[in-house]
């Protein structure tokens, strides 16, 4: 994976932790990512999922937020028909990703990870890795 993928990327990071945002930006910074932004509300991010141009590439969200649920997010970016890759951060136990997996399949949106909290920057680079190359297929 070269830098200059990454470089291209548009991420959005949302979870309604302030400490978490900051964290996983410079996370996100660190690895080279282009174009990082957080959001510490759901409704704000699909707002900024469905409007943004150019969009984004992913969307790391948090489960469990006070205004809107992993299900309910799940819901509005189908509805908009969101293109982009969706990846949850959660520290849910795993029998919650089976189910997130399928009702992201019936909305026709690409869930392509779960991840449990805290989140590890060789995990997170993983993942980016996978990213690239399904971006580029």
């Amino acid at each position: 994976m070269s830098a200059q993928t990454l470089a291209e990327f548009r991420a959005l990071w949302v979870d309604d932790d302030d400490v978490t945002l900051e964290l996983m930006a410079a996370l996100l910074n660190r690895l080279e990512v282009g174009h990082v932004a957080t959001v510490n509300q759901a409704a704000k991010a699909v707002d900024l999922l469905i409007r943004a141009a150019p969009p984004y590439d992913v969307a790391f969200c948090d489960i469990y937020m006070p205004d809107m649920d992993g299900m309910e997010l799940i819901q509005e970016l189908g509805k908009h028909r969101y293109t982009g890759a969706l990846i949850f951060v959660t520290s849910a136990k795993p029998e919650m990703f089976d189910l997130l997996h399928a009702f992201a399949d019936a909305y026709d949106l690409n869930l392509r990870a779960v991840l449990n909290k805290p989140v590890s920057i060789d995990r997170l680079r993983e993942i980016l890795h996978t990213l690239a190359e399904w971006s580029s297929q």
